[in-house]
């Protein structure tokens, strides 16, 4: 198993040493569904898509062309969404 693509980049919700939540990206290809019980997860349709209005970071990696194929986009959001929640409330990062 490689995982190599980003495409299947979902965030799992962790909790850090102060207690605050943040969103750390995984590769949901490669990770054993069991390990993943009880856990909050989010795919990038739930940070923003066409009828509830796209996230920054979708916004702004699709205005400047940050994508070629497209398939790595999906693991590019993801992994700066995760990067950026770490400076946010993961309940802010929900209404993004």
């Amino acid at each position: 198993m490689q995982a190599g693509c980003g495409a299947c980049t979902v965030l799992l919700q962790m909790q850090s040493d102060d207690g605050n939540a943040y969103f750390a990206p995984i590769n949901s290809c490669v990770r054993p569904i069991c390990s993943l019980h009880g856990a909050a997860l989010m795919t990038v349709e739930g940070l923003g898509g066409k009828k509830q209005g796209y996230s920054t970071v979708q916004q702004n990696l699709a205005q400047a062309n940050g994508s070629q194929c497209g398939f790595c986009s999906v693991g590019m959001v993801m992994s700066i969404s995760a990067a950026l929640s770490e400076k946010v409330d993961a309940k802010e990062m929900e209404t993004r």
